[in-house]
């Protein structure tokens, strides 16, 4: 039997394939297939033309989200070991279960067994540390022991004093008094943790009223006069940097560029009257070299 010239055409959709053979008539080509008949093996004439069905396709985007969210727990988790590892040596002095009690605040008193806690060291090595003697657990805070300053013994009269966090927050901000080192670390707890919502996807920000350029300047300034080597920059048109800064076109490195040829350094401030040490090692550079130091 001479062989047939034959044809095969695909309609591929998102969940499904459909196929077919002609030939060149534009007919359907039949062709013999096997099939199971009560056990038995036989063989029967079809057309050949079919579909196949299956799932559509899923994007990322669900996995996405969850990595995203595992990530930022995770950051959250990091920035709280660093905090508690700033603060752990002078609360333990006067509260050694301070932290344990906060670790377990969520748990039914049959349930708060913990002995030791963790926080990360100036290193960044996390470290584990043990207390030996745990009292009972009436307060989730203070747990009657008192710290310097403003202190409180129990929670009924802190929650009088600051029924919420961003009470407390304020009193710290505006009171220069001393205060427990107990709410100083509460305080900080709340800011790290939930230090805004900014990293969320689809969430936009109107630049319109934020002087970027003038708090980028009182940042220099207030760097230049703790830093024993001074800056000297010129004045600076600061409509001409907010217009760098809130310039969504361009790159980082774009902008970067452009506000260091707009943040001029005077030479003469910096290299002769301010920094004396800095002149003289810039006068024994070859021109490249005091180039590549002005850059």
């Amino acid at each position: 039997m001479a062989k047939q010239k034959y044809t095969v055409g695909l309609d591929i959709g998102t969940n499904s394939v459909g196929w077919a053979v002609i030939n060149q008539d534009f007919k359907l080509v039949s062709g013999k297939k096997h099939i199971n008949d009560n056990g038995k093996q036989k063989r029967s004439r079809t057309n050949l033309w079919g579909v196949r069905l299956f799932d559509a396709a899923e994007t990322a985007e669900d996995r996405r989200l969850k990595r995203g969210m595992r990530r930022r727990i995770a950051r959250r988790k990091e920035r709280l070991n660093y905090l508690r590892g700033i603060f752990q040596a002078d609360i333990l002095a006067f509260d050694d279960s301070f932290f344990i009690r906060m670790d377990e605040s969520f748990l039914q008193d049959d349930d708060k067994q913990a002995t030791a806690f963790s926080y990360r060291d100036q290193s960044g090595a996390m470290q584990t540390r043990v207390v030996t003697e745990k009292e009972a657990v009436k307060y989730p805070l203070f747990n009657g022991k008192s710290g310097s300053g403003e202190t409180y013994t129990d929670e009924s009269a802190y929650y009088n004093q600051y029924p919420t966090i961003y009470h407390l927050r304020q009193r710290l901000i505006d009171n220069p008094a001393q205060a427990d080192l107990r709410l100083v670390y509460l305080a900080m707890h709340h800011i790290l943790k939930y230090r805004g919502h900014f990293v969320n996807q689809g969430q936009t920000f109107d630049l319109g009223n934020i002087n970027i350029a003038g708090n980028l300047t009182s940042a220099l300034d207030k760097l230049d006069e703790a830093s024993s080597f001074k800056f000297g920059l010129a004045d600076v048109d600061a409509d001409q940097a907010n217009a760098i800064l809130k310039n969504k076109q361009w790159s980082a490195s774009k902008k970067a560029y452009e506000l260091n040829a707009l943040f001029e350094i005077i030479q003469d401030t910096v290299y002769r009257r301010e920094n004396e040490t800095q002149a003289v090692a810039y006068d024994s550079l070859t021109v490249k070299q005091q180039e590549k130091w002005l850059a």
